[in-house]
């Protein structure tokens, strides 16, 4: 699991002993006694540990119990990380003091450089919306960077739109992979791949290939207390999915959301997700989605990296994806998200930025303004290459 983090309180007072509580982001972490005398320059160190992404700021407080007594709080840090200064402060018994600890600065890492002979297909961009207003000169960078693939929404695909989009993907698919076109689909098992549906139309396109796919299916609860459930599911993927792209790979979306019960359980040890477990392992892939915007919940985004790193620990692909739920600037939050899971050591096989809805969040359009586009090409231009 996730190494725990370490706050560091460095601190004095006068007229003690004193106990000092500390908290961080309001959420109370412990007590400890202070008995460093300020006044003969000593100093005392006490530490509180916990779970936190360094990657986002903090605020750690503290108060102490003893009318008369001043507690002068000297330094805090998070990680070595440390608040911002002047933090020296004289204390009496008062209520919380307060104290920011910024964020970690994360240097993206090196761009990859892939020789123009390998096709590492690792940075996707699509989802429910916006295909039709996509050019090819909207996508010269990620072209360039040879790691581009299409995500295509199941919603996108409807019957009175298949020409459009067969048009669209047979000329605007980013650079051809050796043995074909390649994108990721986003499926359910309520209407996708029917016979004679959009879908049924245009994966037929003559060099368009599919070896991959996502598939929504069920909340985590409902898999977790369903055997029928997983096995219906496993059915579906075998008569819908293996049956027509022998030898790919689809993943299940069925993690949790920010208030679900189980955050924080382990996915190796937990009898909750025995079945989500058997899932990924039957469709031979795992797959995260996650609104870049919640990405200040952190007991959920932890959860979300730890079950990165149990999937990849399984040998098991891992897809991220990424979307825009109502942020300015979405390509901010990818490189956010991307670096706390790269701080935790996760390093997704690929990287997905997608839209939800069409007429809200971020749109596909040109990778100079804040677009699927331009956070994609980032991905592609920075993420650490991993075999999918």
């Amino acid at each position: 699991m996730t190494t725990p983090n370490i706050i560091k309180v460095t601190a004095a007072v006068e007229n003690g002993p004193v106990n000092m509580d500390t908290m961080i982001d309001n959420v109370q972490l412990g007590t400890r006694s202070i008995t460093a005398d300020f006044a003969k320059g000593q100093t005392q160190d006490v530490t509180f540990s916990g779970t936190f992404l360094t990657s986002i700021p903090h605020e750690v407080g503290c108060k102490h119990d003893v009318a008369g007594s001043i507690l002068h709080v000297l330094a805090v840090s998070i990680d070595g990380i440390p608040g911002v200064s002047p933090i020296t402060t004289a204390m009496q018994k008062i209520d919380w003091r307060k104290f920011k600890v910024p964020a970690r600065t994360v240097a993206a890492p090196p761009p990859v450089v892939v020789p123009p002979a390998v096709h590492i297909r690792d940075a996707g961009i699509g989802g429910y919306a916006g295909f039709s207003s996509l050019n090819e000169a909207d996508l010269t960078g990620l072209r360039a960077t040879k790691r581009g693939v299409l995500y295509i929404h199941m919603s996108a695909a409807t019957p009175g739109d298949a020409a459009k989009i067969k048009a669209l993907l047979t000329l605007l698919v980013p650079e051809e992979s050796d043995d074909g076109h390649e994108v990721i689909l986003e499926l359910g098992t309520n209407t996708a791949l029917k016979k004679g549906d959009a879908y049924d139309s245009f994966i037929g396109i003559p060099g368009l290939v599919c070896k991959s796919a996502i598939l929504n299916c069920w909340s985590s609860g409902d898999l977790a207390t369903s055997v029928a459930n997983l096995n219906s599911t496993k059915s579906w993927i075998a008569g819908n999915f293996f049956s027509r792209f022998p030898g790919a790979t689809i993943a299940p979306v069925v993690t949790p959301g920010g208030n679900d019960s189980f955050l924080g359980t382990s996915f190796e040890t937990n009898a909750h997700w025995i079945n989500q477990n058997a899932l990924e392992a039957y469709g031979g892939r795992a797959c995260e989605d996650v609104p870049t915007a919640n990405r200040n919940q952190t007991k959920w985004l932890n959860h979300n990296i730890e079950h990165g790193r149990s999937a990849m620990k399984r040998g098991l692909p891992y897809d991220l994806i990424l979307s825009p739920q109502g942020e300015s600037d979405f390509t901010g939050g990818v490189k956010a998200v991307c670096a706390a899971y790269w701080n935790a050591g996760v390093f997704p096989t690929r990287i997905i930025c997608e839209n939800y809805t069409p007429g809200s969040g971020v749109q596909i359009g040109l990778e100079t303004a804040d677009t699927l586009n331009r956070a994609a090409l980032w991905v592609a231009q920075n993420k650490p290459a991993v075999s999918a």
